[in-house]
C-alpha cells in the first residue's frame, strides 16, 4: 500500500518539475514580449511626435 503511494507522489513530483520548467519558458516568452511591446510604442511616440514636427 505504501508503494503505491510513493509512487504516485513520484509522479506528481515529476510533474511539478514538468510544469516549473513550462513556467519558467513562459516568464521568459512574456518578457520578450513585453520589451518589444515597450520598444514599439517608444516608436510610435517618437514618430508622432516627428510627424507633429513636419
Amino acid at each position: 500500500m505504501e508503494c503505491k503511494y510513493l509512487k504516485e507522489r513520484d509522479k506528481l513530483r515529476d510533474e511539478v518539475v514538468e510544469v516549473e520548467g513550462k513556467l519558467s519558458k513562459l516568464k521568459l516568452n512574456y518578457n520578450d514580449c513585453r520589451k518589444k511591446c515597450e520598444l514599439h510604442a517608444g516608436l510610435m511616440i517618437t514618430l508622432g511626435q516627428r510627424e507633429q514636427e513636419v
